[in-house]
């Protein structure tokens, strides 16, 4: 499906890729659109920031471990 945005963008709608793991990235992709429906392409890391996950086809399907657990838990910080 590469270059997934230029097939997309013959289907007159408005393609805006972005940063899936970025709060002001995702902000801006998802805002109101003009006079076209929108189509937003979040490029992501399976696993993101969990260390021994990232990347990994297993964090796609399989469950974490306990140590894998702690430390994404850890890396992640106390709930706000």
């Amino acid at each position: 499906m590469e270059p997934l945005a230029a097939r997309l963008g013959g289907f007159a709608v408005e393609v805006r890729a972005c940063d899936g793991h970025d709060l002001a990235s995702l902000r801006a992709a998802l805002a109101p659109p003009g006079n076209r429906p929108v189509v937003a392409i979040m490029h992501t890391v399976k696993g993101h920031g969990v260390p021994g996950v990232e990347g990994r086809m297993e964090s796609h399907y399989l469950p974490l471990t306990e140590p894998q657990y702690q430390a994404a838990l850890a890396r992640l910080g106390p709930a706000q």
